[in-house]
C-alpha cells in the first residue's frame, strides 16, 4: 500500500458566507449541541497496520463558538453516522476537549486557552490502526491529548469533518486541510 495524501486549501468567503445549514452535514452532540460540519476528505482504511492524520489550520472566530474535529463513517446519501468514529468539540475559551460521539465526556484540556477570536488553530487529529484497533489521538497548537481507542470494521471509509457550534456565531474558519493515510511497514514489537 503506498501513501495516500489529500490536500486542499479553503478560501475564507467560501466558507464564511455559505449558509450554515446548506452545505454542511448537522452533528448533534450527547449533551443537545448541534453542530454543523463540512466533509472535507474520505479514504478506505486498509486492514493493514496503518497510520491516519488530518492536519487543518484555520483560525477560531467569535467568542462562545467551539470547534468540532472528526473522522467519522457516514452515509453518502443521508448524512448519519453508521459506525463507530472519533468527534471531539475543542472549546477555544475554557480549553474542554469532549468526546461527542463516545461515553467518554471531557478528555482533556488545552492549557494554552483561552484563545481570543483570530488566534490561529493548528490541529491535528491521528490515528493508528491496527487490525480492528483505533488508537486516536488530538493535537492542538503543540499539546497532545490521548483519546480512548475504540473497535472498527475492517475496511471501513472514514470521512473527515470540521466545523463548528449552530447559534454560536460565524463557524471557525478554515485555510488549509490535509488527510495523509500511511502504512506502518516496521510496526515496532515489545520484547519482554
Amino acid at each position: 500500500m503506498q501513501t495516500l495524501k489529500v490536500a486542499r486549501t479553503l478560501a475564507e468567503a467560501r466558507w464564511q458566507n455559505h449558509s450554515r445549514t446548506s452545505t454542511h452535514t448537522r452533528l448533534f452532540s450527547r449533551n443537545g449541541e448541534i453542530f454543523a460540519a463540512q466533509r472535507l476528505h474520505s479514504c478506505r482504511l486498509p486492514t493493514s497496520a496503518s497510520q491516519l492524520k488530518l492536519r487543518v489550520d484555520g483560525r477560531t472566530t467569535e467568542y462562545g463558538q467551539k470547534i468540532f474535529v472528526g473522522l467519522l463513517t457516514l452515509d453518502s446519501l443521508n448524512d448519519r453516522v453508521t459506525g463507530p468514529g472519533l468527534g471531539v468539540s475543542i472549546d477555544p475559551e475554557t480549553g474542554m476537549v469532549e468526546d461527542l460521539l463516545g461515553d467518554s465526556g471531557v478528555v482533556g484540556y488545552v492549557y494554552s486557552a483561552p484563545q481570543d477570536p483570530g488566534a490561529e488553530l493548528f490541529i491535528s487529529l491521528e490515528a493508528w490502526v491496527y487490525g480492528r484497533t483505533f488508537i486516536p489521538r488530538l493535537h492542538i497548537n503543540g499539546e497532545t491529548i490521548a483519546l480512548p481507542a475504540f473497535l472498527i470494521d475492517l475496511g471501513q471509509t472514514f470521512t473527515s469533518l470540521i466545523g463548528g457550534e449552530l447559534g454560536q456565531g460565524i463557524l471557525p474558519r478554515v485555510d488549509h486541510t490535509e488527510l495523509t493515510l500511511r502504512p506502518l511497514v516496521d510496526v515496532p514489537m515489545a520484547h519482554g
